[in-house]
C-alpha cells in the first residue's frame, strides 16, 4: 500500500524534506512517508532544524502494540508471570519459569532471549550472550537478539559491526513498541559512543514522545547527561 501517493507527490515531498521551510518535524515526517513508500532508503537523514544542518532518524516504520499472539500458549503464560520479575529486576526468580517455558517451547526465540535476560539480571553475562547468540544463529530476524549483539559490538568499539547488525531492522515497516524503543535505545547508545551529542538528543526525544513511559528512557537520559560535556561560560 502507498503512504504518499504517486510520482508527483513523491517529487514535492522529497522537495520539501531537503528544503529549508517549515519546521523540521514536518520535513521528518516528509521522509518517513517517503520510507514507507520505499522511495527512500531508511535510516539517518541531512535536515534543516531552523539553524543548521544535522542529520537526524525519521520513522520510517508504523509502530504499534498489536499482541504477537492471540491465544497465548502455557508456556508464554509462563514467560507473561517471568517478565513481570524482570521488569522488577528479579532475575533469580525469573530464571525458573523461563526454563520451564523454555522446555514447554524450546523453539521459541522471545523465551530463550528472556531467559538470557534472568541471567544479566544476575550479572551471568556471558551464559546470557551465549543463549543471544544461539537465538540469533537458529532466528536471525529476531529483533531483540540483534539489537544485544550490536549493543555489544558497540560496546566493545565495534561500530561498524554494530551498526550493520541493525541495518535490516530499519527496513522493517510496522515494529512493535518494544522493538521500536530497543532500536531507539540503541541509537541514543551508537550518538553517544559517536560524541554525536545532538543526534542522541533527537533521537530520544523521539523515543521520549512516542513511548513516554518507556522503560529504559531515564537510563537513557541519565547516561547521555553523564556523557554530553558541559557548555563552556560565554566570553563578552
Amino acid at each position: 500500500a502507498r503512504y504518499a501517493g504517486g510520482p508527483a507527490c513523491w517529487a514535492a515531498l522529497r522537495d520539501f524534506a531537503t528544503g529549508t521551510r517549515g519546521p523540521a518535524a514536518l520535513r521528518l515526517a516528509a521522509y518517513a512517508a517517503l520510507i514507507l513508500d520505499e522511495q527512500e532508503p531508511p535510516g539517518l537523514k541531512r535536515v534543516w532544524d531552523g539553524e543548521g544542518w544535522d542529520e537526524m532518524f525519521p520513522i520510517g516504520f508504523v509502530v504499534d502494540d498489536t499482541p504477537t499472539s492471540v491465544e497465548p500458549s502455557e508456556a508464554q503464560r509462563i514467560q507473561e508471570q517471568a517478565a513481570v520479575l524482570i521488569r522488577q529486576n528479579q532475575g533469580a526468580k525469573a530464571e525458573p519459569l523461563l526454563r520451564r517455558a523454555a522446555a514447554l517451547k524450546p523453539e521459541a526465540s522471545d523465551i530463550t532471549y528472556n531467559l538470557a535476560v534472568s541471567l544479566m539480571l544476575q550479572q551471568r553475562e556471558d551464559e546470557a550472550m551465549d543463549l543471544i547468540r544461539a537465538v540469533h544463529a537458529r532466528d536471525p530476524d529476531y529483533f531483540f537478539a540483534r539489537i544485544a549483539l550490536a549493543r555489544e559490538a558497540l560496546a566493545d568499539g565495534r561500530l561498524d559491526e554494530a551498526k550493520e547488525l541493525v541495518e535490516p531492522l530499519r527496513r522493517l515497516k510496522r515494529v512493535h513498541n518494544s522493538e521500536f524503543g530497543a532500536l531507539m535505545g540503541f541509537d541514543v547508545e551508537l550518538a553517544i559512543e559517536q560524541r554525536r551529542f545532538q543526534r542522541a538528543e533527537h533521537v530520544l526525544e523521539v523515543l521520549e514522545q512516542t513511548l513516554p513511559g518507556y522503560h529504559t528512557l531515564p537510563g537513557l537520559r541519565a547516561k547521555l547527561d553523564r556523557a554530553t560535556p558541559p557548555l563552556e561560560p560565554r566570553r563578552w
